[in-house]
């Protein structure tokens, strides 16, 4: 039985996590009309802008790997996987968001990736409401 419901929140986290993946997409779309900013090329994107987000952003994912051996192994049950990973992707969101906004403010991609930690929150908070 609880085999089931286990592949009925897979289930529903899955559909609700595209559902709020396409309404990023749409509101990035609508933005970047409005706010009339072009789309950079993908891997312009995600250029470092200082040797500051180079650090910090590496920092981040040596302790998620480290935190996934903690987790993931060492304390079972103490946090749900897709709780760490999503509150991963915020912080190491909320820390390319300064830096975009410290060093590149003139080209504004801080607030497209903004808008994906509050998607990345929106899915947190569902998570938890369907874990409780």
């Amino acid at each position: 039985m609880k085999e089931g419901l286990q592949i009925v929140e897979w289930y529903l986290i899955s559909i609700f996590s595209v559902l709020v993946i396409l309404l990023n997409m749409v509101i990035d779309k609508k933005l970047r009309k409005k706010l009339d900013i072009q789309k950079s090329k993908f891997f312009d994107r995600y250029k470092r802008k200082h040797p500051i987000q180079t650090w910090g952003e590496s920092l981040l994912m040596i302790l998620m790997v480290a935190g996934t051996g903690y987790f993931g192994f060492m304390k079972q049950g103490s946090l749900d996987s897709e709780v760490y990973f999503l509150l991963f992707f915020i912080v190491f969101g909320s820390f390319r968001a300064a830096m975009e906004w410290i060093f590149a403010r003139e080209t504004k991609e801080h607030i497209f990736t903004v808008t994906s930690i509050i998607s990345c929150f929106a899915v947190l908070v569902f998570v938890i409401g369907i874990k409780m």
